[in-house]
């Protein structure tokens, strides 16, 4: 069975966390193991290596999960389907903007700017369900290196990323189990 285990570096200034398994889930195989940043990442790719029997899961399962940086060198990222449409942040976000359950106009006006000035120039034109933690992390700090103040930048993230983020994660539409 996988394991998740928390790792502290040497100079003890960060840590990280590795998934560890036995290949096959047999004893007399040896231990393979994946190191990530985030606990979270931790946890999915150990579902993975769970689901795939004990194993490193197959290029198209760490593509899909988000973890094509997984991939052994030489093994070329599966391409999508020519049929599947995407969605990009933008799109999304309009269409969130569309749900808002009776906003006052001041509010739609708000974030509508926020997101044209702040967010659409950077996130828009990427696909929704590719845009990393990285990705934020530097868009973040992109608006930090343009002057707006901490606060400014929470605003924009509380009151317009998030929420986007959190409606496109929702289970229970387009026919998907509750």
């Amino acid at each position: 069975m996988a394991s998740v285990e928390k790792r502290t570096t040497k100079d003890g200034k960060s840590t990280r966390w590795r998934v560890k398994w036995r290949e096959g889930g047999r004893r007399e195989n040896p231990w393979s193991s994946r190191t990530f940043d985030y606990q979270a990442d931790a946890k999915r790719f150990k579902t993975l290596v769970e689901v795939a029997g004990e194993r490193m899961p197959t290029p198209e399962q760490l593509v899909e999960h988000g973890f094509a940086e997984l991939l052994p060198i030489g093994v070329a990222v599966p391409a999508p389907e020519a049929a599947e449409q995407v969605l990009t942040f933008r799109a999304y976000a309009e269409e969130w903007l569309g749900t808002l359950v009776k906003p006052h106009l001041e509010t739609v006006r708000k974030y509508r700017e926020r997101l044209e000035k702040h967010v659409f120039p950077r996130l828009g034109d990427r696909p929704i369900a590719e845009i990393t933690r990285r990705e934020m992390r530097e868009w973040q700090q992109g608006l930090r290196d343009a002057g707006l103040s901490a606060k400014t930048i929470a605003n924009i993230r509380g009151e317009s990323v998030v929420p986007i983020f959190k409606a496109a994660c929702r289970p229970g539409e387009d026919g998907e189990p509750a």
